[in-house]
């Protein structure tokens, strides 16, 4: 008489799915859902080459994560970019915008590309009795953003 015996096959199976048209303001867990992905898996999305993610909105990150149950891996060839702050009139200039936000735990390569908070508006600055623009970011100018925030 033969035995039998259960075997319980576990499959750590990973989405992948490359974005390969600009986008502005986007929802990594959204988008990946809209091509796919069952919510449950880890996922490895790539962002092509010359693709911009961008935001126009200072307070909006140009990528937000979502939640990747799983993990998440991002591989940047393209230019994830936060919002430039405004620049100031008779005052210092606005803060930039944040590139990523970080909604799970997420492994980030950037093998090609760049990634990077919007710069700060250029304020005014009072020089020698007479109103002068100044540098984002720079002396008279709002602060820049980080690149990501957790």
């Amino acid at each position: 008489m033969f035995g039998s015996i259960a075997h319980k096959a576990t499959f750590n199976k990973v989405f992948k799915a490359t974005i390969s048209s600009n986008q502005q303001e986007i929802n990594l867990a959204t988008w990946a859902a809209a091509n796919k992905w069952d919510g449950r898996s880890a996922a490895e999305i790539t962002i092509a080459s010359g693709v911009y993610v961008w935001s126009d909105n200072t307070a909006t990150p140009a990528l937000t994560t979502g939640n990747f149950p799983k993990g998440l891996t991002l591989i940047n060839n393209g230019y994830i970019m936060g919002k430039g702050g405004a620049g100031g009139y008779l005052s210092a200039g606005g803060a930039g915008g944040v590139a990523i936000s970080l909604g799970c735990d997420a492994t980030i390569s950037t093998v090609s590309g760049y990634i990077g908070g919007g710069g700060g508006g250029g304020g005014d600055a009072y020089t020698d009795g007479s109103w002068v623009g100044g540098a984002g970011g720079g002396a008279g100018g709002g602060a820049g953003s980080t690149g990501y925030v957790a």
